[in-house]
């Protein structure tokens, strides 16, 4: 949309080399593999084993005189499996289904989250540099002045305050540089590292020296209930509602019998040679149910702490919902207050242009005292410095804007599907 391919540039590093964006993905990895485990519970649960054991029995013990010494090898294989009658395997299944979603949706948000940190460190930055060049000429303007003045107090033509005036002026232009070029080398910094770099990469790069993004005519805003779809951090909120909603059917399935159906095959010999014979074949196959009676209470409580998580998840969506549009209302206001800001100062500028030339115009023929081309001067330099800010203003209070519609969504879904990791 500002179409500036060194800020398109710069988001593209950072959706791959982002901290933060690659921490999330890294989340998104755990809970698949939470996802995985805890889908092995609806399945049977096989194992192979193995023994070789040298037994010693005692004389003194229930064999007496037949007590001996012999070997004993067996190999086994188990499988158990539990029916789940009453959907506490299903339920827990669906929890870490909604948690990877949760997990998804966070990734999303830090892309938004990055996007913006870098759209908005990018505008200022340049918004730092454009004040740097208006002051740099009003002190090359002011300047040349000075000297101008300087020559006519030799020559007797102007006064030593018209000089100590000019003076103060020109000193008091520089003083504002050294502030701004501090907070132009801090948004470098910070681009920087949004990509992934140290703090001093950006320094020496060819991102100054560039004009400020243009402001677009036209921003989609889109309707309420399609905002309300494209923020992930909604989508993350239901996600959460949803996986509490499903840990209380787990909590709930445990206050009921669990029932499991096992069996168990293998061979058994006292002599490692026998051991593949048919004759040494074993086998058992059976059920077991269990049914925590006595802990009812422990689990009635566990069903009741579910609940309330549920609750608190639903009144998080509920709050995540207003505060989505909240900041979209906020945002548009700011936004659309900024633009009548700027319109307004680049009146100011163009009056002040005209005072400052008519104020010359009149030094220049004898009409009005030297101060008033001064006070015209920093009128101008103050109003030149408001716009400026103001352009910057604008353009952070836009990405500010297309953060709070869920970022520059389109582009966004190629960015992320392009991510390496």
């Amino acid at each position: 949309i500002f179409d500036d391919p060194v800020l398109e540039s710069l988001i593209e590093e950072a959706v791959i080399a982002n901290f933060d964006i690659n921490i999330a993905q890294a989340r998104i990895r755990e809970a698949r593999a939470t996802r995985d485990a805890v889908s092995g519970n609806r399945l049977p649960e096989i194992g192979i084993g193995g023994s070789a054991q040298r037994v010693s029995t005692s004389k003194n013990g229930p064999m007496g005189a037949f007590a001996n010494t012999q070997n004993i090898y067996s190999a086994n294989f188990d499988a158990s499996w539990e029916l789940d009658f009453f959907g506490g395997n299903r339920a827990e299944r669906s929890a870490a289904d909604f948690r990877e979603d949760v997990a998804v949706e966070d990734q999303r948000t830090a892309f938004i989250t990055v996007m913006a940190e870098v759209a908005r460190n990018y505008m200022e930055f340049r918004g730092s540099e454009n004040r740097l060049q208006i002051l740099e000429r009003n002190v090359a303007n002011q300047r040349q002045t000075l000297e101008i003045i300087q020559k006519r107090v030799e020559l007797g033509l102007s006064r030593e305050f018209d000089l100590s005036r000019a003076e103060s002026q020109l000193q008091q232009t520089r003083s504002q540089i050294p502030a701004i070029r501090a907070a132009s080398r801090t948004n470098l910094y910070r681009l920087s590292v949004l990509i992934g770099q140290a703090p001093e990469t950006l320094l020496d790069s060819s991102l100054k020296k560039s004009a400020l993004p243009l402001i677009p005519d036209v921003v989609p805003l889109g309707l309420r209930s399609d905002l309300l779809q494209r923020r992930p951090e909604l989508r993350a909120a239901a996600a959460r509602l949803a996986a509490a909603v499903a840990d209380t059917g787990v909590a709930q399935s445990r206050l009921y019998p669990r029932f499991f159906l096992t069996g168990s095959a293998g061979p058994e010999s006292l002599t490692f040679g026998d051991l593949l014979e048919s004759s040494s074949q074993t086998w058992a196959i059976g059920a077991l149910f269990q049914w925590p009676i006595f802990s009812q209470g422990r689990l009635r409580a566990n069903v009741r702490i579910s609940e309330a998580r549920a609750d608190q998840a639903l009144l998080e969506y509920e709050r995540s919902m207003l505060e989505v549009l909240e900041d979209v209302e906020v945002s548009m206001t700011r936004y659309a207050e900024e633009l009548q800001t700027r319109e307004l100062l680049q009146q100011v500028v163009i009056s002040a242009q005209s005072s400052t030339e008519l104020a010359n115009s009149l030094n220049e023929s004898g009409l009005s005292y030297f101060i008033d081309v001064l006070d015209a001067d920093r009128r101008l330099v103050e109003a030149e410095d408001a716009l400026a800010i103001s352009q910057t203003r604008t353009l952070t209070e836009l990405v500010a804007l297309y953060k709070s519609l869920g970022g520059g969504w389109e582009i966004q879904e190629q960015l992320v599907a392009s991510n390496p990791f």
